[in-house]
């Protein structure tokens, strides 16, 4: 396909996405209790926000100051953004989006907030746009959609103005999420010690009980950008950046292990607190799907 008809197929996507969003409690997003584990994991305290973590460290590196001109490349509906602009460490974002249906949906959530004038929003590659300069680069949860991770950050960091910041929150795991077999043993080992009726779907069938990686060619129909080029974020992010602070957030238990399965499991349950102290055990092993990643520019 030409590079018109994938950012065509990856926009179709996420319209579509967004037009089927489930309310079922199935993604680690989706459960208060994980999102606190994960921003105790980056700033120290249980935060509800999903972003709470990393706003309490930028407002530490702000010291009361904000950010004039912000970027954010593959921003969904924006709801991470809009908290930026809302607790005053963003003055103005420019954000870019493939997805028609989620450039509208962010523009609402801004509009309702009182706060239109805060964004410009262009339903386009960035990367085929006019460089210009920002105070902040913003990639959370979009990075790993790249093609070219490493081209993603060089090119968004050399867009920084001089002590201007790159923050970054997303899935850094296995590409095409083809995992490695030690990740494919951490997982399953949890899964199979598990009751059976975790596996029920509450609309009819079973869950298999057993993670294997998705097929390749299924992966790309669905969404050609899919973790494209994950794996190579975090070399990338040591390579290019001068001094990037890092912070391994987890993800092989509560992301891999618990997909789908969650909204069986509930948030108070023991059951809940042995997936998290697990997955916070084997990512000081090494084996995680998340980080944060802060790097300024001098």
């Amino acid at each position: 396909m030409s590079k018109k008809q994938i950012d065509k197929a990856i926009g179709q996507h996420w319209d579509e996405h967004r037009a089927q969003v489930t309310h079922q409690r199935d993604r680690w997003w989706k459960s208060p209790r994980i999102i606190g584990h994960i921003n105790k994991m980056i700033c120290g305290e249980n935060l509800t926000g999903v972003s709470e973590g990393p706003i309490k460290l930028i407002k530490e590196i702000l010291d009361g100051e904000s950010f004039d001109e912000a970027l954010s490349i593959g921003c969904g509906g924006a709801h991470k953004e809009l908290e930026f602009v809302k607790q005053g460490l963003v003055d103005h974002f420019y954000l870019y989006e493939l997805s028609a249906k989620n450039c509208e949906l962010a523009w609402q959530r801004f509009e309702k907030a009182g706060l239109s004038d805060k964004i410009t929003v262009f339903n386009k590659d960035f990367f085929e746009d006019q460089p210009r300069k920002f105070d902040l680069i913003h990639w959370d949860n979009s990075l790993h959609h790249m093609f070219n991770s490493r081209d993603g950050i060089a090119r968004t960091y050399d867009c920084l103005r001089p002590g201007g910041l790159f923050y970054m929150n997303d899935f850094i795991g296995s590409t095409r999420f083809q995992w490695s077999e030690e990740e494919l043993e951490h997982i399953n080992f949890f899964r199979k010690n598990l009751a059976p009726e975790i596996f029920n779907h509450p609309q009819g069938g079973r869950i298999p009980r057993l993670v294997e990686r998705p097929s390749l060619e299924k992966m790309i129909a669905a969404d050609p950008s899919e973790a494209a080029d994950s794996a190579s974020i975090i070399p990338a992010l040591k390579e290019l950046l001068p001094n990037p602070k890092i912070i391994s957030t987890g993800g092989t238990i509560y992301h891999t292990a618990l997909n789908d399965i969650l909204m069986n499991i509930e948030e108070d349950s023991p059951l809940l607190t042995q997936a998290l102290q697990i997955d916070k055990a084997i990512t000081k092993k090494g084996f995680f799907q998340y980080a944060v990643c802060l790097a300024g520019k001098g």
